[in-house]
């Protein structure tokens, strides 16, 4: 088995265990989807600028929401970061359930361009810039939620 269908396996039993159980953390489930989506390297848990490496994007790090636990603005923060510490973000929106709602990856550039005063970069602003490619449908693929 090769290791993008390790981390797509792992990744669909985790999202099962969230949807079904309430057991899990929604921020690994996030970067595993990512990754086997980008078909990327994790990097170690404890490294603080990027979760992952891959051939086409460089260092991504991951950003995840529970849709509704935050007014329902879905902000990610990404203040602590300079603009060379990762290449891409992906963010992940999820339904309350844990169902994949949306996800884009946008390069840090234009991240930081939407980055509001207090840090956080809203969803629907990242959704919305011009250079943010939509990667939902993958993700869905991968966590067998499609269709």
């Amino acid at each position: 088995m090769l290791l993008r269908q390790k981390i797509s396996y792992v990744a669909r039993l985790q999202g099962e265990l969230l949807r079904k159980h309430q057991i899990g953390h929604p921020d690994w489930y996030a970067e595993m989807l990512v990754c086997a989506a980008l078909d990327g390297k994790l990097a170690l848990t404890n490294n603080p600028d990027y979760d992952l490496v891959c051939s086409t994007l460089g260092k991504v790090q991951v950003k995840s929401r529970v849709d509704g636990t935050d007014t329902t603005q879905n902000r990610t923060n990404f203040k602590r970061y300079s603009s060379n510490a990762f290449d891409h973000a992906a963010i992940v929106i999820f339904e309350s359930d844990y169902r994949i709602k949306g996800a884009v990856v946008i390069p840090i550039a234009d991240v930081l361009s939407v980055m509001r005063k207090a840090g956080h970069v809203k969803w629907q602003d990242a959704k919305e810039h011009k250079n943010s490619v939509s990667i939902t449908s993958e993700l869905k693929h991968i966590s067998r939620e499609e269709a």
